[in-house]
């Protein structure tokens, strides 16, 4: 094994676990600002906005300063470095935000976009600078270890493979060990430490390391020349960048609330969902890091990728529906174990979302291997694509949180996302493609028409009514913040009454006598 090797493993292991510092950070500062701003759909999109809103800004401007950094190892140190030390703004950040928010949330509050927007400028200077920093860590190494023109397919998306499998282990420290653990504040610490070791010792592997600049590209060169044919222009590959994050996320917090109609309300049942959609996501990223290895053209690989995700994302409220028994309650129960009952809720998860999961999340690792023919320089064009990816990904969840839920609906939204895959794949097809591939775009236009128009959707249902028939729908709204319905009762030889039911699960009151007793003594308590 050469140096350079030994190098590049010591670093894939640096930044796997990089990977997993972040989503720690992630998920520590997501509860942590819900407590100050209400656990709710729009304080929930604002912190995560902001968060991705740094990652996007820092793969941008890194990824373009990263050819004029002489020392490309000691800079992703010193990132590394900058992200534990950015971090420890949040201890005195957080005092002064629960001395401001109570103020600003009783003058603000009947302003309600004001309210978000104080929010968004809170959440702003806390999370900004660490996801600002974690956001050049990707296109920095992509520019130290991508030596060949040819190699960026392979390298850029092997590490895309190793952050996303380190989030996985993220997900699960702080979702499940850390904070029983240690609590919330001794787990952040331990992150600010782990981020700040990593950055030491990628410091100390980079004084070892020459400054490495990657050769010129001849574009009239034969391997140049073969990887531009049969490929999406340059257009075309931001188009496709930015929606498979946009999707992606929308299917995340689509997926999110599908579950959250069976699934108690706990911290640890949705960070299994978010653990499976990760697991997925990274094995998708090895497959697509395998493709890139082989001398598939493009174009096709990418549209029968696009045409996969449509088709098996259109399978999962089927799927869902199969597994609940019609959105029967996913319930803990004490016989069972905590244990056991958390694996069966893994298994549960995975089979509704993981083969779509793997599929949407092997579009953008392989569209790094369709950028290798936009620039001589893999930092900037990393930096670039992944900023972009990133902004779609913002847009996602703002989109369907806010709007989607809202105004579309559950079933409809999951409709509209995979007929979005098929019409990209039509638009891949028809604008990159020659030949049978363009005979190939009307096939798949034609699927995404009768997939969008057969209303099997209908059929599914948003509230579980049981098997007995003594249970009638009386009316449904579903918003961002929940789904609400109003359920009648009818059990022969007893009253005939109704119940106001939130997420399919939580009966908030209802007609029966027994009801409204306790609604009349919870007036008393404020």
């Amino acid at each position: 094994m050469n140096r350079f090797q030994f190098e590049k493993r010591i670093i894939y292991l640096l930044f796997f676990f990089s990977g997993a510092v972040a989503l720690v950070y992630e998920v520590l500062w997501l509860k942590e600002l819900q407590l100050l701003f209400g656990n709710t759909a729009y304080a929930t999109a604002t912190t995560l906005s902001v968060f991705f809103l740094g990652l996007s800004a820092g793969g941008w401007y890194w990824g373009k300063r990263s050819p004029f950094i002489s020392n490309l190892l000691k800079a992703y140190g010193l990132l590394e470095i900058g992200i534990g030390l950015t971090a420890l703004f949040y201890f005195v950040l957080l005092r002064l935000y629960r001395a401001l928010y109570s103020p600003l949330f009783e003058t603000l509050e009947p302003h309600i976009a004001l309210l978000v927007l104080a929010k968004f400028l809170l959440s702003l200077t806390i999370l900004f600078l660490p996801a600002f920093f974690m956001g050049g860590t990707l296109p920095i190494l992509s520019q130290y270890f991508i030596r060949k023109p040819l190699e960026m397919g392979r390298t850029g998306s092997l590490l895309y493979t190793i952050n996303t499998a380190g989030a996985v282990l993220g997900t699960f420290l702080a979702g499940f060990l850390l904070p029983p653990l240690l609590g919330y504040t001794l787990s952040y610490t331990a992150a600010i430490i782990m981020s700040t070791l990593i950055g030491l010792f990628a410091v100390m592997v980079g004084k070892t390391v020459e400054a490495v600049s990657p050769p010129s590209v001849n574009p009239s060169s034969p391997d140049q020349v073969r990887s531009r044919r049969d490929t999406p222009g340059t257009p075309l590959l931001y188009v496709l960048a930015f929606s498979s994050g946009f999707l992606a996320l929308a299917l995340q917090v689509l997926w999110t609330r599908m579950f959250s109609q069976v699934l108690q309300n706990t911290v640890y049942t949705f960070s299994m969902i978010l653990m499976v959609f990760l697991i997925a996501l990274a094995v998708g990223a090895a497959c697509a890091n395998l493709l890139s290895r082989t001398t598939l053209a493009p174009v096709p690989v990418v549209v029968v990728l696009l045409t996969l995700a449509g088709l098996s994302c259109s399978t999962t409220p089927a799927f869902f529906n199969a597994v609940t028994n019609g959105l029967d309650r996913l319930v803990f129960h004490e016989v069972e174990g905590w244990a056991l009952y958390l694996l069966s809720l893994f298994g549960a998860t995975s089979s509704v979302l993981f083969l779509p999961g793997l599929l949407l999340g092997s579009i953008f690792p392989y569209l790094i291997k369709v950028a290798e023919r936009v620039e001589a320089k893999p930092g900037p064009v990393m930096g670039r694509i992944l900023a972009i990816n990133t902004l779609g990904a913002i847009l996602g969840s703002l989109c369907a949180g806010f709007f989607m839920l809202e105004w579309i609906g559950l079933w409809s939204s999951l409709k509209i996302t995979h007929t979005v895959y098929l019409l990209l794949a039509f638009l891949t097809a028809m604008l990159a493609g020659a030949g049978m591939k363009r005979h190939m775009a009307w096939v798949i236009g034609g699927l995404a028409v009768f997939l969008y128009v057969f209303p099997h959707g209908e059929r599914y249902p948003l509230v579980y009514l049981g098997d007995g028939g003594n249970q009638e729908l009386v009316a449904v709204v579903e918003e961002s913040h929940s789904i609400t319905s109003v359920v009648k009762v009818k059990n022969p030889g007893q009253e005939e009454y109704l119940s106001l039911v939130l997420n399919n699960k939580y009966i908030l009151g209802g007609t029966k006598q027994s009801f409204v007793a306790n609604q009349r003594a919870q007036t008393l308590v404020p």
